[in-house]
């Protein structure tokens, strides 16, 4: 197992904070937590989370000025390195899960947190030094989870651990490669979409017709009626399978996704 954690320098000691000296928003954070309480135990679970939401307010803003801030100690995940995460580790473990793509941080079962990184997260926590935690992984066996922590909507990279750990200029190659495979497909995926709907209109609209006239109205002439029907007809099932079929391999050949999980694998069979 090879763990890697981000933080540099030593986090300081309650002598090096001003042990026992509080601060105006942690004076009002302590006269708040009670409140959380008394809410919660009335039932006001509503209430309670608006006093929560100020408590997390304070505690960003004092941060922010504090020798606690978390870019002090950790790197700031940058938009474009965050979208690249956001891919490769698209699974997602938060400590308030707040939508259905996102799991609970504290029913984490990927792997076993190595205990680096589990001190890092005690740390975190004792200090208060994030918002919010959160782990990302691509739900493969034996690849690299990272974990992040969320200080004023912005991430910071704590830790990762795996069997083995791609660099980052490998894994944005990757994404990007994946992405140009995505937009190959764009082009073509108009055009048999185009043609398996035009395929689609053409079986009703012919059927609809072939129901409706009368079987005097069918003669069987020389590029009668009928026929021009019965060869539209046939014309259009023609485009509705045949666009069909080509979406499903242009689904097959162009997928990022697949690209992806192979390249992912191809680290847990080395």
């Amino acid at each position: 197992m090879i763990v890697e954690t981000y933080r540099t320098g030593n986090l300081p000691s309650g002598t090096e904070l001003g042990e026992g000296k509080l601060t105006s928003e942690e004076i009002r954070i302590g006269e708040l937590q009670p409140l959380i309480r008394r809410l919660e135990n009335q039932g006001l679970k509503v209430q309670a989370q608006m006093v929560r939401e100020e408590v997390t307010a304070l505690r960003t803003n004092a941060r922010r000025e504090s020798s606690l801030n978390p870019a002090h100690f950790y790197p700031q995940i940058t938009n474009i390195e965050m979208k690249i995460w956001k891919v490769w580790l698209p699974t997602r473990y938060v400590e308030n899960p707040k939508s259905s793509n996102e799991l609970n941080f504290k029913e984490y079962a990927f792997d076993r947190i190595p205990e680096e990184v589990l001190q890092e997260i005690e740390c975190a926590r004792a200090l208060n030094l994030f918002n919010t935690l959160e782990v990302r992984t691509p739900e493969i066996k034996a690849q690299d989870p990272i974990l992040i922590g969320w200080f004023d909507k912005v991430p910071y990279l704590i830790s990762r651990w795996g069997e083995s750990l791609r660099p980052f200029e490998e894994i944005k190659q990757l994404v990007e490669e994946g992405r140009r495979i995505e937009n190959k497909k764009i082009l073509p995926l108009k055009l048999f979409n185009f043609l398996f709907v035009f395929g689609f209109i053409g079986v009703i609209s012919t059927g609809f017709v072939l129901v409706k006239l009368q079987p005097q109205e069918l003669e069987m002439e020389s590029w009668s009626l009928g026929y021009t029907i019965t060869f539209l007809l046939i014309f259009s099932v023609l485009l509705l399978i045949g666009g069909y079929i080509m979406i499903q391999l242009m689904e097959e050949k162009y997928n990022p996704a697949a690209f992806l999980n192979k390249h992912r694998l191809a680290v847990v069979q080395n």
